[in-house]
């Protein structure tokens, strides 16, 4: 082999070896470039206790390298609480201050917990049976409704009395069936168990269960009316939360048969009037509530 075979061979090899070590520096290079892009992890801002919700303000988003984060970690705000701010999750360990908040430490409330987690403080919980039809697709979990009861009584006398009164208003629904405030959906943190999807399902019930978030002293109000009549409730659009003083409706006002001359009997004329005129106020209300439900149905 003369002196330029191997010149040529010496310089095909050392190019060879250049490309190799090349592309591994290359390599080696865009790995620790990936794993040292900062990303956005969800870390606990004080020491969480087990059995704590996950609220707002006790984690804090920061920036870590990319290959720190850990398996099952949650990255934003958004997925620790719902739209309106309110916790989907409760810790079923502690969390020490600065550690990655893991899916693995939470249970998802509602599903996991039950309906005793989403209560608010100071708050009792107070479950109405209804019919299904009557209450799927217009009454949900975090709408506000008014509780009217229409009751049969007696005065001293004896006389009959029929009777509606809105005896709650801007209350909190709590639950409507299997579908609990802020409940989060399996799929979310962790695949489907066998049969779950047929548990959580109210398909098959004719009737459902609602709750409401009420007061010690208002769920003794519903328990009394609830035994005495029935309580049926009405919904209320989103951001209105005023407090009217609502006057009761009887089926005397209705009809009019209150309407009495001085000598004691019932004027017919005065009678007729008044019924028409309340008639029309009854129509008018009529009109307004079904106009609510279609806005709230489409």
């Amino acid at each position: 082999m003369n002196k330029k075979t191997q010149v040529l061979m010496s310089v095909f090899i050392s190019l060879f070896v250049a490309l190799l070590v090349g592309g591994y520096l290359a390599g080696l290079e865009n790995k620790y470039k990936t794993g040292a892009k900062k990303v956005t992890v969800l870390v606990a801002k004080e020491y969480i206790d087990q059995g704590a919700m996950i609220k707002p303000e006790l984690v804090e988003e920061i920036k870590v390298p990319q290959e720190y984060i850990q398996p099952k970690a949650i990255k934003t705000f958004k997925e620790v609480t719902g739209e309106n701010g309110i916790p989907l999750y409760m810790a079923v360990v502690p969390i020490m201050q600065g550690e990655q908040v893991l899916t693995t430490k939470l249970f998802g409330l509602g599903q996991e917990t039950g309906l005793a987690a989403v209560i608010p403080t100071d708050k009792r919980a107070f479950s109405i049976t209804c019919e299904k039809d009557k209450i799927r697709g217009i009454i949900r979990p975090g709408n506000k409704v008014d509780i009217i009861a229409t009751l049969d009584y007696y005065n001293d006398k004896g006389q009959k009395f029929e009777e509606a009164k809105t005896i709650l208003q801007n209350i909190t629904v709590l639950s409507v069936g299997k579908q609990i405030l802020g409940m989060v959906k399996p799929s979310s943190i962790g695949q489907k168990k066998e049969g779950e999807a047929a548990a959580g399902s109210d398909e098959a019930e004719s009737q459902l269960t609602v709750s409401f978030a009420v007061t010690a002293e208002e769920s003794q109000v519903l328990a009394l009316t609830s035994s005495r009549g029935v309580l049926t409730f009405s919904l209320r659009p989103t951001g209105d939360d005023k407090i009217k003083d609502i006057a009761s409706v009887s089926l005397a006002k209705l009809c009019g048969s209150s309407g009495a001359s001085p000598s004691g009997k019932a004027s017919a004329g005065n009678t007729g009037n008044n019924s028409i005129e309340m008639m029309k106020s009854f129509q008018k209300q009529q009109e307004q509530a079904l106009k609510l439900l279609e806005k709230y149905q489409k």
